[in-house]
């Protein structure tokens, strides 16, 4: 298997330019994006959730937040390189892998958070070293902060970026195509690259050939 992933920013207009080129010139059998059923469809639709769910669910409504004061000031739409991912996949007739966790045990599992560490999120952390948009589609730039927010939010980290690198990384094995491009949120692809560096020490035979763009 070839996999070559793609890091991006949700909220980077060079990263929906880096989905496109590298899905046009790698024409691959299989386009795997960070995206469940429920979340390609609001994405595709541009349905906004509603008022009551994101009050229901403070972590959303605090990422949510985040992406869309973000979008505006950097005039992206958040997600957008996803959706492109989806249309390019359409327009080449590439078949689509939905490889994330659904988003509903997510959101389940953040209620679990302890109390202290959900008044810990409420603090803005200091990152060190990370100063633009670019930064943080860089995974080695992104190792570094990874460490600082396993280490500062445990559960939070567990929930939101481990469990879904897992369930991520089983998707695509079983896949079991012969070029696949994925297209994930920069933060998962340290992740990724350790659970295939892994996967390859035991599958001597039937190594994943990885190229991370950028």
């Amino acid at each position: 298997m070839e996999l070559i992933l793609v890091p991006t920013a949700h909220v980077s207009k060079k990263s929906i330019e880096l989905v496109k080129k590298t899905i046009n010139e790698e024409k691959p059998d299989l386009i795997a994006v960070e995206l469940d059923k429920q979340r390609a469809m609001s994405l595709l639709s541009g349905k906004k959730p509603d008022l009551l769910t994101l009050l229901k669910n403070p972590g959303f409504l605090f990422m949510y937040s985040a992406q869309q004061i973000i979008g505006f000031i950097l005039k992206s739409t958040p997600g957008e390189e996803m959706k492109t991912a989806l249309l390019e996949a359409g327009k080449n007739n590439i078949p689509i892998l939905l490889s994330d966790l659904p988003i509903q045990y997510t959101m389940q599992n953040l209620k679990k958070i302890p109390f202290r560490e959900k008044l810990k999120l409420i603090t803005p952390m200091k990152i060190k070293g990370i100063d633009s948009i670019e930064k943080l589609t860089n995974p080695k730039e992104l190792r570094p902060l990874l460490i600082q927010i396993k280490e500062r939010y445990p559960n939070t980290y567990k929930y939101l970026i481990e469990d879904r690198n897992n369930f991520i990384f089983n998707k695509i094995i079983n896949s079991k195509q012969t070029k696949i491009v994925g297209v994930y949120g920069a933060g998962h692809i340290p992740g990724l690259e350790d659970l295939i560096k892994e996967y390859n020490l035991i599958n001597l035979e039937n190594k994943i050939q990885l190229k991370v763009i950028g």
